[in-house]
């Protein structure tokens, strides 16, 4: 893992324990370092308005990079070495976060990689949230993270990630796999816009409308 954007809440003298939301780009943004904030809106996720949601004021992000100039995308091979990212930002940080509240997120690719690592350690997350993600587990994959919270969200007229093809049939395999299906959703956009209420270029970004 390569060139982390790191958020901190933590202010001065601040003995609060907050929460982590881990953000992983979609494929063709992990090209060059700070790419996976200045292709999404996770930025914004840092800013006083939106910090202000989380519960006791704030939350850390974490956005590592998946070094695509070396050839390296998201996929099973760097599941572990993520996973070594994650263990190493959150024991240097370990006096100020909460570890019961640790999310994982992310869009396109960046969604397939956190169906993955929910599957792979659904003991370190407490939720997942993919967005626009480009793979469907199977329902024994599923069943890994069974009490899990899941929310998925993608755009109806997706090119890349088909709505009808892909994604209501994913939301289909986890709500019959999962012990918590109440607490699962499935936000459906009819068109995907950027916060100031701007369409996008492309119905696949639904990232930019998760805010």
């Amino acid at each position: 893992m390569r060139a982390k954007a790191i958020f901190s809440p933590v202010g001065e003298n601040d003995s609060t324990k907050y929460p982590v939301v881990v953000w992983l780009h979609g494929m063709g943004d992990g090209k060059e370092p700070g790419s996976p904030v200045k292709k999404s809106n996770i930025a914004y996720w840092t800013s006083d308005e939106f910090q202000a949601r989380f519960t006791n004021g704030g939350a850390f992000i974490f956005a590592p990079r998946s070094d695509e100039s070396k050839g390296l995308c998201w996929n099973s091979g760097t599941i572990e070495p993520l996973k070594a990212a994650i263990d190493d930002f959150i024991a240097k940080n370990k006096d100020s976060i909460d570890l019961s509240r640790i999310y994982v997120g992310g869009y396109s690719m960046g969604g397939k990689m956190t169906l993955k690592m929910a599957i792979a350690y659904p003991e370190m997350f407490a939720a997942a949230f993919p967005i626009c993600p480009a793979w469907s587990p199977d329902a024994e994959a599923f069943s890994y993270i069974a009490d899990m919270p899941v929310w998925i969200t993608s755009g109806k007229t997706d090119p890349l990630v088909n709505y009808n093809f892909s994604v209501t049939k994913t939301f289909e395999k986890l709500s019959a796999a999962s012990n918590v299906a109440s607490e699962c959703r499935l936000s459906i956009l009819s068109k995907v816009c950027y916060e100031d209420g701007t369409k996008t270029s492309s119905g696949h970004h639904s990232w930019f409308a998760v805010n």
